[in-house]
């Protein structure tokens, strides 16, 4: 077993700041509140404007993050490696991803060609159907 990493005074410093600063907000809070008789919509706009970024991700302290909808490339790409997976399960993670991202790429052309194909098709229906035609000019109309 080896042994424990001493932890330094400057980390448990350093870990201890943002409580620190959070606490001493808190207090500013009430003092500038009770100072400027202020409402609780201009309280929370004024925590929110002081809220301290966190140096290692750069988001301001104590915002709960929302997580984005995999895209169709990361659903792609999760099913596409398990069905390499499943045919060959001696594959490297490295090998499953460029298999995958070749098969998209060929997937995205694929339809690409598809769209590309099936435009001229709709324009000449569009066409036929509204039956463009010239207009007149008044001069024409006189004559």
């Amino acid at each position: 077993m080896a042994p424990s990493t001493p932890v330094s005074a400057f980390s448990k410093f350093a870990k201890s700041v943002p409580k620190f600063i959070e606490e001493y907000n808190k207090e500013l809070v009430v003092k500038i509140k009770d100072a400027l008789d202020l409402n609780e919509i201009q309280v929370d706009k004024l925590i929110e404007a002081i809220k301290v970024e966190d140096v290692k991700t750069g988001r301001k302290g104590n915002r709960s993050t929302t997580t984005r909808a995999p895209t169709e490339y990361n659903l792609f790409v999760q099913t596409k490696i398990k069905e390499l997976r499943g045919a060959d399960p001696t594959i490297d993670r490295k090998e499953l991803m460029v298999q995958a991202a070749a098969a998209w790429t060929l997937l995205k052309a694929a339809k690409k060609a598809a769209a590309e194909a099936a435009v001229p098709a709709e324009v000449a229906e569009v066409a036929e159907v509204a039956e463009v035609k010239p207009k007149k000019s008044k001069k024409a109309e006189k004559a």
